[in-house]
C-alpha cells in the first residue's frame, strides 16, 4: 500500500538576475509529511503540480517519484472535471490484462477481481472501494 502524504510547503526557486536558461524546466521542492509524521522533501516539475491541482495542504501519494493527488470527499467533482474517458477505458483494459493500479483513495492496490454478467469487477485490496464496468475500447 502506498503511503499518503500531506503537502506542507512548496519551495519555488528564486532565479534572481540569472533567470532560467531557455527551455529549462521550472522545478520546485515540496515538503511532505506522512500520516505517521515522517517528513521528506522531493523535487518535482512546477507544471506537474498545476496539472494535478496540488497545493499546500493537499493529500497526495508519491508514485514512481511523482506526486498524485489523493481523492477526497469531493472525488465525484474531481472525476467529472477530468473526463478522460479514453484514458479510463485504457486503464480498465490494463487491469483486465492483469496489471494493477494505485487506489486514489487509500494508496492500496486496485485490480480486476471478478467478471460476472458481462461486467468486470475492480476493487482495492486495502479499502472498500470497488466498482463494476462493461467499458471496452472500440
Amino acid at each position: 500500500m502506498q503511503e499518503k502524504y500531506k503537502v506542507i510547503e512548496i519551495f519555488e526557486r528564486d532565479y534572481g538576475c540569472e533567470e532560467r536558461a531557455e527551455g529549462q524546466t521550472d522545478m520546485v521542492q515540496v515538503r511532505l509529511c506522512s500520516e505517521s509524521g515522517k517528513e521528506r522533501v522531493i523535487e518535482t516539475e512546477d507544471a506537474a503540480l498545476y496539472r494535478e491541482e496540488i497545493t499546500e495542504g493537499t493529500e497526495v501519494f508519491l508514485i514512481d517519484g511523482k506526486l498524485k493527488r489523493a481523492l477526497g470527499s469531493d472525488w465525484v467533482e474531481q472525476c467529472n472535471q477530468k473526463r478522460d474517458a479514453q484514458g479510463f477505458i485504457k486503464l480498465m483494459d490494463r487491469l483486465r490484462a492483469g496489471e494493477t493500479a494505485v487506489c486514489p483513495f487509500c494508496g492500496g492496490v486496485v485490480s480486476m477481481t471478478a467478471s460476472e454478467d458481462g461486467k468486470d469487477i475492480f476493487s482495492c485490496d486495502s479499502c472498500d472501494m470497488y466498482f463494476s464496468s462493461d467499458c471496452k475500447v472500440r
